[in-house]
């Protein structure tokens, strides 16, 4: 097999694949939240936070929920990205496109280097998100946050299957 670089788009589409696993998480919590506060009204548990948000702006039980729900979808996000860079050296959405994080320099992604890959990612975004833009200039299609953890996106090419040597044709 050959490699070449993740381009932008492809690597638009598997950030845009990730996004869409995460809020499916992200609408499990809001889901398990709601479901929670409702079974604590029905156990006498006090007014829902809805009741309470019309009746008096917002309550403590709304910030509250907001808080935890805002701190878990961070929580998630962080770890996502973290896991999936140290243990596989690439996200669900890049597993599909073929793509593939690895080091300048060769050899596995560490923790170390996931972890740093993603707080770049703030770099990347903070301007106007030219990091991630600077992805369709750059001749090894590297985004800021790829610089900084000293990584690059490879997309593994797979030789076209020989229809007479495949046992399925």
């Amino acid at each position: 097999m050959t490699e070449a670089y993740g381009g932008f788009w492809r690597r638009a589409l598997a950030f845009l694949i990730d996004q869409a696993i995460l809020n499916v998480i992200y609408l499990i919590f809001l889901l398990a939240g709601g479901l929670f506060n409702l079974l604590g009204q029905a156990a006498g548990g006090g007014p829902s936070w809805p009741a309470a948000a019309a009746d008096a702006g917002v309550s403590q039980a709304t910030a509250g929920f907001a808080l935890l729900y805002s701190l878990a979808v961070v929580l998630v996000t962080v770890l996502y990205y973290i896991w999936f860079v140290a243990a596989a050296g690439r996200t669900p959405g890049k597993m599909i496109l073929d793509l593939h994080i690895r080091p300048v320099k060769g050899g596995e992604i560490a923790f170390g280097v996931a972890f740093l890959r993603f707080v770049a990612y703030l770099v990347s975004g903070a301007p106007l998100y030219l990091g991630f833009l600077w992805i369709a200039i750059d001749p090894r299609k590297q985004g800021w946050h790829d610089k900084i953890a000293g990584t690059v996106v490879v997309r593994e090419r797979r030789p076209p299957l020989d229809s007479a040597a495949s046992p399925c044709l």
